[in-house]
């Protein structure tokens, strides 16, 4: 499992530990890694990976988002696109969790269940032409 997942900078073992839990088993670069918030229970961390891996397809990324929501046990919204096969980009793609979603105006105080989580992913697939 571990070989498939190289990690290309120091990470903690703990957050190491989840990460490998999370990410689907395919071939994955971890870049960059960064823990934004602690709680003080050390229970809820916030953090932002950024990972590379071979998809070079919409087709492709679209399988890993939804191995990844299986490994995870989250679910996603398209937040935002942007347009696809231009020179640079293939496809792009912001997602938000599903926890993050706005209620009708009709609440007045929203359960915080359904505001209140922070997860966004972004799948970005560029041009294997382009140069860097």
């Amino acid at each position: 499992m571990e070989d498939l997942i190289k990690f290309e900078i120091n990470v903690p073992e703990a957050y190491k530990a989840e990460l490998l839990r999370l990410l689907p088993q395919v071939p994955t670069r971890v870049i960059e890694y960064d823990v934004n918030d602690v709680d003080a229970t050390l229970e809820n961390v916030t953090f932002t990976v950024k990972i590379r891996t071979n998809c070079c397809d919409k087709i492709t990324a679209l399988n890993w988002k939804k191995s990844f929501e299986e490994r995870s046990y989250t679910s996603y919204n398209v937040d935002s696109t942007f347009k696809e096969n231009t020179p640079r980009t293939i496809f792009k793609c912001v997602y938000h969790c599903l926890h993050n979603t706005r209620p009708p105006k009709k609440v007045k105080t929203p359960h915080y269940k359904h505001v209140n989580c922070p997860a966004k992913l972004t799948i970005n697939v560029r041009n294997p032409k382009m140069k860097r």
